[in-house]
């Protein structure tokens, strides 16, 4: 992660247009220049196999959104391992 940026990663619920429906968690990190390990916590018991839930992150640098995570479809609440988390730049 850039050296200076500002992430947000979020895991959130989706209707049915995939738009944003509720928040289960949430992390802001700050790039060091290398990969940025995590641990978002989260209530598993609001994960619902009914809902659509995504992880979602972006990154900022001087208030400018310079790269963005495709959205990561997260299936199951009993594994919090996502893998490698690869950053695109922002349009």
């Amino acid at each position: 992660m850039p050296n200076g940026a500002e992430v947000e990663l979020a895991l959130l619920t989706l209707d049915q247009r995939g738009l944003p429906q509720g928040l289960l968690g949430n992390i802001q990190l700050s790039g060091n220049g290398d990969a940025l390990p995590f641990r978002l916590t989260f209530n598993p018991q609001s994960f619902s196999r009914a809902l659509r839930v995504e992880l979602r992150g972006r990154a900022h640098r001087s208030g400018h959104l310079i790269l963005r995570l495709p959205p990561v479809p997260i299936r199951h609440a009993d594994s919090q391992e996502v893998g490698t988390l690869r950053l695109v730049p922002a349009p």
